[in-house]
């Protein structure tokens, strides 16, 4: 009886496990926390920062910029294709301001464009 509790736990622990790599069908594999900042300085704001090793980045500060309660901040990711999306946003008492880019043109498409 010990013998089967003991099995099923297991089980149970694997599969928990397994299905925390699975989102819509798909096994993503953990990603790695490579670089984290968090800086609390009171009134003064705060700065918070993280970057894993899938090339996922978070950056965000917020403080008063002429009296206003002000936040900044960026995301970054790879979605499964490879391909790099960012999000830049601010945030203030006008409500919360965000653009989304897909994709990054290399240098050498720069480079070609400036002739």
């Amino acid at each position: 009886m010990k013998l089967l509790v003991v099995c099923l736990l297991v089980g149970l622990l694997a599969d928990e496990s397994l299905s925390q790599g699975l989102i819509g069908g798909l096994v993503r594999r953990v990603a790695n926390l490579i670089r984290y900042r968090n800086e609390n300085r009171g009134q003064d704001g705060y700065d918070f920062a993280y970057e894993t090793d899938d090339g996922t980045i978070r950056e965000e500060k917020g403080g008063f910029v002429n009296g206003i309660w002000t936040v900044e901040g960026k995301s970054v990711w790879k979605d499964e294709q490879g391909v790099d999306h960012e999000t830049k946003f601010v945030a203030d008492d006008k409500g919360t301001k965000s653009e989304t880019m897909e994709g990054r043109i290399s240098q050498a498409a720069l480079a070609s464009l400036a002739g």
